[in-house]
């Protein structure tokens, strides 16, 4: 298969994203490449807003690895990140996992020289496509 632009892999990641969330009632804008700290901002009202953080990877080396950058994420509740792994094989099927950006400050070794996120098994089962926990951010919590 041949390699697609990392620019263009991370663009298809977002939209993904805003696809998933779209389909779920919730509105998502799609910020500009510059912006620091999220790609996408989320919301149902417009009062409660989400932040969400897209990695996207073609999974080809290790599926359950993404590099996060060099500084720390500012976390809060409202704060996600989604791993993707957009497979080069276009048959596979996309996958994406939600995570609280919590648990992304906890897991990574910030010292690192390319610090990077990893996902174990039950993890895995525990984010890949659990987008209730944006949906429940918006419309459960007050």
């Amino acid at each position: 298969m041949e390699k697609v632009h990392p620019k263009l892999l991370g663009d298809a990641g977002e939209h993904y994203v805003a696809f998933e969330l779209a389909r779920r009632g919730v509105s998502p804008a799609l910020l500009s490449t510059n912006t620091k700290g999220a790609d996408i901002l989320a919301t149902v009202s417009g009062r409660k807003v989400v932040s969400i953080q897209v990695k996207t990877s073609a999974g080809a080396n290790n599926p359950s690895v993404w590099f996060v950058g060099k500084h720390k994420p500012e976390t809060s509740g409202t704060f996600f990140y989604v791993f993707m792994n957009v497979w080069r094989d276009h048959k596979q099927p996309v996958q994406a996992f939600i995570v609280p950006s919590k648990v992304v400050l906890q897991s990574v070794d910030w010292m690192a020289s390319m610090p990077q996120f990893r996902l174990t098994a039950s993890e895995k089962d525990k984010y890949e496509n659990n987008w209730d926990l944006i949906r429940d951010k918006l419309f459960l919590e007050k």
